[in-house]
């Protein structure tokens, strides 16, 4: 009977040892690179000639194609006039919002619509997260908001502190299973137990 209550405080250990780990790390890491994006890379606002960063991102539309998960795309704001020489009006959308899963997901929100202008959120995920608004008036846009969260960059930039964070998830997770030792070797009778 001893047996089988030592090899479940064994196990309930180490499986304690492992959430712990794992909740502490994941927290704290989570917690450094939001932090840090925040910092360093704040929303912005402003754009000097009205430019904006090279990859903000604006959504077309082609209005003749057959399926409607082929009508959407993003580009990066140094293709618009590339599109209009095409397409003088590609920007306005025909939809409220749309979602994409293929290959880097996005997806765009109309959060404003009059007749003579829409203003459009879109979020696209790749190596990084970029969020972007901006109006669109016929064949102009202008952009109101560029949000980037410092993608694969930060995250190499900060990975001396990651390893300070899994140190830290296993600092936690050795201290909240130190009960688990002595409670193996009293059922023991004092006998040396299966260390955590």
């Amino acid at each position: 009977m001893n047996q089988f209550k030592v090899a479940a405080l064994w196990t309930v250990g180490k499986l304690l040892a492992m959430f712990v780990f794992a909740a502490t790390s994941l927290v704290s890491c989570g917690a450094v690179y939001y932090g840090s994006s925040a910092v360093f890379y704040p929303e912005q606002t402003d754009f000097p000639n009205g430019v904006p960063p090279s990859d903000f991102m604006v959504v077309v539309q082609n209005r003749q194609a057959p399926r409607r998960d082929e009508a959407f795309a993003v580009i990066r704001w140094d293709r618009i006039a590339t599109i209009v020489a095409k397409n003088p009006d590609p920007f306005r959308l025909s939809i409220k919002r749309y979602s994409s899963q293929s290959r880097d997901p996005w997806r765009f929100e109309v959060t404003e619509e009059t007749s003579g202008y829409q203003v459009i959120e879109v979020r696209h995920q790749n190596t990084g997260s970029i969020n972007t608004r901006y109006r669109v008036e016929g064949s102009r846009i202008t952009p109101l908001s560029y949000k980037t969260d410092g993608g694969v960059g930060l995250a190499m930039l900060l990975i001396p502190v990651f390893l300070g964070c899994l140190w830290l998830g296993l600092v936690a997770a050795r201290r909240s299973t130190r009960w688990v030792s002595p409670a193996i070797q009293a059922l023991r009778g004092g006998g040396n137990g299966h260390q955590t």
